[in-house]
């Protein structure tokens, strides 16, 4: 199965801002419901998570793109990761991480 994944954010915050995320699908395969599993961690604690699921229709044999944008917000000062998965029936077809961080001001 085909499938590409991709995170589109800051690496930087001020503390209280509203973090927009953006997940990107590239290569989809139509036809086919790929999962979108994705969480945000501090260290070794989980911050946040979802998932959602899109389901690519069109013609047989084109490969199409999908995207999930979604913001939150709450996080504390310090350093997070986020990562994004796409699957394919409970398989992993590819994965996604940015790490940042949220700040008392611009330095």
């Amino acid at each position: 199965m085909r499938g590409d994944i991709s995170v589109d954010m800051n690496t930087t915050y001020i503390y209280g801002d509203v973090i927009d995320t953006n997940i990107s699908g590239y290569n989809l395969v139509t036809n086919v419901s790929y999962n979108v599993i994705w969480e945000v961690t501090v260290g070794n604690t989980v911050a946040d998570n979802g998932s959602g699921t899109w389901l690519t229709l069109g013609s047989p044999g084109n490969y199409i793109q999908n995207h999930y944008n979604f913001s939150f917000s709450g996080l504390t000062i310090g350093h997070y990761c986020f990562s994004a998965s796409l699957n394919v029936q409970n398989l992993e077809i590819d994965d996604f991480q940015v790490c940042f961080k949220i700040q008392l001001k611009y330095f």
